[in-house]
């Protein structure tokens, strides 16, 4: 197991498993978030949520924007 704050020789074989091991782990949690969400934008988007962006025409902005609500 190696922490944040341990170092590792990256000269040895073992040295460069381990860090291909991390670089491997942390592209992993990338593209899992990534598709998380983009997963709950088309969900919002199925519902109906407005996604940001211009609104359509005749559409008034919502007066608090902090509490938009769906019919």
């Amino acid at each position: 197991m190696v922490s944040l704050t341990q170092a590792f020789n990256t000269s040895t074989s073992m040295g460069r498993l381990t860090l291909n091991v991390l670089l491997s782990f942390a592209q992993f949690e990338r593209d899992a978030a990534a598709e998380r969400i983009r997963d709950k934008i088309a969900a919002s988007k199925r519902k109906g949520l407005w996604m940001g962006g211009n609104l359509p025409l005749e559409y008034d902005p919502p007066k608090d924007p902090l509490k938009v609500c769906v019919p």
